[in-house]
């Protein structure tokens, strides 16, 4: 991109308007359907395998009922696998098409991973509201899933997103910018979170995925028409082959190769902690709302109202941290990250001897600043390598984050599967909190490094 568009489009407000509103109508709609998705497959599941199929009412009427308890107890290890099939489906094709996307589009563009991108979830919501018109196995929903893992699915919007803020974002208000991306995601949740139970509760599973479809389509129409490409062309080709070999090839090469202006220990060691902090949140996210489901009763709106608050009091620990610990105490990336890996830790201890609905409270409150971890690693990470090969770097990180929490999913359903209430304490929260211990030595290795040898760590350079 040449100067005198990029002052264009990094112009006042207008730099929030490109990347923003697109992704917290996505994230807006994961929201509303995430924790309704789980409610649905095991819905179906006891009209599947449970012979009283009335009974099955009782998950959304009287949830914390013995006999619903019982139910869930006999539904549950079923509807686990199926979703956990389900993010497999999700995650292994647009691992492998990542691959290839993130090189390509350093070549020939961020908008066509956009496009791409934004469509896939259209597709999938429409196909949810299709299936809800009769009683179908449950086993059928994984279908749903196909066309939006090869359209890349979240993580090809994620890859496109950041790219497209490294390329018109200077590296001094780098992470300025990408907290302000996660705080759009993360308010999209909170929202959507929210508002969701209460479609369903109202009108059911039909209306709700058929509002998600059309708000899916809002958001793709926003990308196809407004949002501007950021790479210049300069092949012949128009287009190119997104498959090509040798963009893989060249990744690697990219990533691991001794070069001038890449520094591969802090690169690698930011990459490790982003996968395991997704592993961790993904994990999680199987497991929450079965977990508080049958050791607390709750339904999906007692959970998904806890689940805003959580994603709330994570959005306002993120932006006080960057505000007052970056910008008034001087507090730097690294040391911000180990106070979210702190916060992450203390919470999963506190989450895994749960035994009152009050304690997953407390467990949000000091769990509040683990979402600082992404945006200050991400900005630690990208200026770790040159700024032409930005698409190829996140391309692997994005690759790795999607790739490894398959089996972080299929580690967290299984240890939960046969060790699940009223086990005390829950073994896979345990699990969470070990993997959070591995990130804060990561990081106090990463600026033990940094402070041995500077000169292997360069810090953002402030552009005019």
């Amino acid at each position: 991109m040449d100067i005198e568009n990029k002052a264009i489009l990094t112009r006042g407000w207008r730099r929030f308007t490109y990347m923003e509103p697109s992704i917290f109508l996505l994230f807006f709609n994961y929201g509303m359907t995430e924790t309704i998705f789980s409610d649905m497959i095991m819905y179906r599941t006891c009209k599947t395998y449970i012979s009283n199929k009335n009974s099955c009412d009782l998950l959304h009427t009287n949830s914390s009922s013995q006999e619903a308890l019982d139910i869930d107890k006999i539904v549950q290890p079923h509807a686990s696998y199926i979703i956990l099939c389900d993010s497999l489906l999700d995650g292994i094709i647009p691992a492998a098409l990542i691959l290839f996307l993130g090189p390509w589009s350093d070549k020939f563009g961020r908008k066509p991973l956009l496009i791409v991108g934004y469509l896939g979830p259209a597709l999938h919501y429409f196909m949810v509201s299709i299936l809800n018109l009769w009683d179908v196995n449950p086993w059928l929903f994984l279908l749903t899933t196909i066309p939006s893992s090869l359209c890349g699915g979240g993580a090809g919007v994620m890859l496109a997103s950041f790219c497209f803020i490294s390329d018109i974002i200077s590296s001094d208000k780098r992470t300025w910018h990408l907290a302000c991306l996660e705080g759009a995601i993360t308010s999209g949740l909170v929202i959507g979170t929210f508002i969701g139970p209460l479609i369903f509760k109202q009108f059911g599973y039909l209306i709700l995925y058929a509002i998600s479809f059309i708000i899916a389509c809002i958001a793709f129409l926003y990308v196809t028409f407004y949002v501007p490409e950021t790479i210049q062309n300069e092949t012949n080709e128009k287009w190119g082959n997104p498959f090509d070999l040798k963009l893989v090839k060249e990744l690697f090469v990219t990533t691991t190769k001794k070069r001038p202006g890449l520094n591969r220990w802090v690169l690698w060691s930011c990459i490790s902690i982003l996968a395991i902090f997704v592993i961790i949140a993904d994990g999680n996210a199987q497991i929450n709302y079965l977990f508080a489901n049958i050791r607390l009763g709750w339904d999906s709106v007692k959970f998904s109202t806890y689940h805003s608050i959580s994603i709330f009091l994570s959005v306002v620990g993120m932006f006080l941290i960057l505000k007052l610990m970056k910008n008034y105490l001087g507090f730097s990336d690294v040391q911000n990250a180990l106070m979210g890996c702190l916060s992450g830790f203390i919470a999963a201890i506190i989450k895994a001897f749960t035994t009152k609905p009050w304690h997953l409270y407390v467990v949000s409150i000091t769990g509040s600043l683990s979402g600082i971890i992404s945006p200050t690693v991400r900005s630690i990470l990208s200026t770790s390598a040159p700024s032409e090969d930005i698409g190829k770097i996140f391309s692997i990180i994005t690759f790795l984050e999607t790739l490894l929490p398959l089996g972080g999913v299929t580690l967290y359903t299984v240890i939960y599967s046969n060790y699940m209430p009223p086990i005390y304490p829950l073994p896979a929260y345990l699990l969470s909190a070990g993997l959070f211990f591995i990130m804060i030595l990561l990081v106090i290795l990463i600026d033990w490094r940094m402070i041995k040898y500077p000169s292997a760590y360069h810090q953002p350079i402030q552009e005019d």
